[in-house]
């Protein structure tokens, strides 16, 4: 398995701006290191032989495989009419039938 480079001090605060986070310099510190664990685990994960592995739509198939082929699955279809003028005539702003909304991120 290959770890992660360990993350600086700078990283770990612009990451921890970026989600709106705010850390004592002791708890920063605990948090790159519970990071960098879930990195390595995601390392690990990743490195879990997948190729021979079909793709399951349900769980069944592998906790009551007779079942499987009895998973009820519903239809896509519209089952609501389009209310988007009555919801948004709360909003504060809308343009071409999308919600408005502040830029929080440059």
């Amino acid at each position: 398995m290959t770890e992660h480079a360990t993350l600086s001090t700078a990283q770990l605060q612009k990451l921890a701006t970026l989600s709106r986070l705010s850390f004592t310099p002791e708890a920063l510190t605990a948090f790159g290191t519970e990071f960098q664990n879930i990195l390595n685990f995601v390392t690990k994960i990743q490195s879990a032989p997948t190729a021979n592995v079909a793709p399951l739509t349900s769980m069944l198939a592998l906790t009551q495989p007779e079942m499987a082929s009895h998973t009820p699955e519903r239809a896509d279809a519209v089952t609501e009419p389009n209310q988007r003028e009555a919801l948004q005539a709360s909003a504060p702003s809308t343009e071409s039938g999308f919600f408005v909304v502040p830029k929080i991120v440059e």
